[in-house]
């Protein structure tokens, strides 16, 4: 893109230091002396250097002015771990496709192993006579190279499908691994009595059988109404619990989503409000309201919220829209 060799030079000088790898601290001390490019920075003598910004800094001096060239390291790629079935006939079983599977797993592993690497995902190809190719991702609760393992995991993944919508010609293992970690034995350690690593491969097995998606944990974040106060992320693994005493007691509140709509609040009514069903009974106390409004800059919301108190003792969360002119149950409060 430069016709010339200086203006390519030119353009290299006008680089500023805060796109390079330098040290914070180097890159603020030489922002006080007037050094913001890499130009600056190459007509700084290199006398006294190093003793000032440290080697470091001195190396990217000598590559910047050239002084200091580093030959070409080449990494050579290491194959990927693949294991292709390309079937003699159709396959329509949801079984044999898994014995197929079954006799790919082992040569897949060993490939990794030879690596001293331990298996995170494996990607199941099907390529359909007609419907091109389908990939399922199985992902096992921590790295292994236990064949029986991943064929379960597979195996709740394909009953999950129960049938297949095209004959398969072709099957496919991409395995994906990351190097073995030797766990340091600990003398006297505390263990706990909660086996994480059988729930973690509790939750591998939930997530084959029902997708990568079944498997969340809430986690709170800034919104203006109770129902964008929190999100939906995946859950890999359990963190280790982390207990504290408290001093009282919390109450829970639980949010449906979408809200319920209500009936209509009467005002005369010799039974009072009835929300859910004769089994709850009719609602002895209402308090609030507590006023939700805003959302110009989307869709104006104004919301009423109450706590109300049936005569069974149930604590349900309700509010009234005042653009939709109802009632609507957010959730109960345990």
């Amino acid at each position: 893109v430069f016709k010339t060799s200086k203006e390519e030079h030119a353009a290299a000088r006008r680089v500023r230091l805060d796109r390079l790898a330098i040290e914070p601290k180097v890159r603020d001390a030489l922002a006080k002396l007037g050094v913001q490019t890499v130009g600056r920075f190459i007509d700084l003598p290199a006398d006294g250097f190093a003793r000032r910004y440290g080697p470091q800094a001195a190396q990217l001096h000598r590559l910047a002015t050239g002084e200091l060239q580093i030959p070409l390291q080449p990494e050579r790629p290491s194959p990927p771990a693949l294991q292709r079935r390309i079937l003699d006939h159709p396959e329509t079983s949801v079984k044999r496709l898994t014995l197929i599977i079954e006799q790919s797993i082992p040569p897949l592993l060993q490939v990794l192993a030879d690596r001293c690497e331990a298996l995170t995902e494996i990607h199941v190809v099907f390529r359909f006579e007609q419907l091109g190719d389908h990939v399922e991702c199985i992902r096992p609760a921590s790295p292994t190279l236990n064949a029986n393992q991943l064929l379960e995991l597979i195996r709740l993944r394909l009953e999950a499908l129960r049938e297949l919508p095209d004959p398969v010609v072709e099957v496919v293992l991409a395995g994906k691994g990351t190097p073995t970690e030797r766990k340091q034995l600990q003398l006297f350690a505390q263990r706990s009595k909660r086996d994480l690593q059988a729930a973690d491969r509790a939750l591998a097995r939930i997530r084959a059988a029902l997708g990568d998606d079944s498997v969340k944990r809430a986690r709170l974040r800034d919104g203006h109404l109770p129902e964008g106060r929190f999100t939906w992320d995946a859950v890999d693994r359990l963190p280790r619990p982390k207990p504290r005493e408290v001093d009282t007691n919390l109450l829970i509140r639980r949010i449906y989503n979408p809200p319920v709509p209500l009936p209509a609040r009467p005002r005369r009514e010799p039974d009072g409000w009835m929300l859910r069903d004769l089994k709850q009974g009719h609602v002895i106390r209402v308090l609030g309201p507590y006023v939700v409004s805003g959302g110009w800059w989307n869709r104006p919301v104004h919301r009423e919220y109450h706590y109300t108190e049936t005569r069974k003792g149930e604590m349900l969360w309700v509010y009234y829209d005042r653009s939709r002119r109802r009632w609507f149950l957010q959730g109960r409060v345990e």
